[in-house]
């Protein structure tokens, strides 16, 4: 999980923040300056901030350099030029990139 300074958001914000998402197997990460979220906001062509975004990668995605990969499949909350956040058709599209014997 990347938190990005949006809607006032600050670094002192995160821990709140970081229990909606209470997975031992997440990692929480502050995007200080919104350099991440710019990163994705090229990545995928966007004329907005790429926040506020879920994205599914398959085992082949590799971060070689500066920019992140292209995701395979990705959702937004706003909806703006990605389909708009559902939890099963996320669900589905990660679960399609899990190795059979993962499922």
């Amino acid at each position: 999980m990347v938190w990005v300074p949006k809607r006032g958001a600050t670094e002192k914000n995160v821990p709140e923040a970081t229990r909606v998402f209470a997975d031992r197997r997440a990692r929480q990460y502050w995007d200080e300056g919104g350099g991440m979220m710019a990163a994705f906001t090229r990545r995928l062509g966007l004329s907005y901030d790429a926040w506020d975004a879920y994205f599914v990668y398959g085992p082949e995605a590799r971060w070689d350099g500066e920019e992140p990969p292209t995701p395979g499949f990705w959702m937004q909350m706003a909806g703006h030029g990605a389909p708009a956040f559902d939890g099963a058709a996320f669900a589905h599209e990660a679960l399609a990139r899990l190795p059979t014997s993962s499922r």
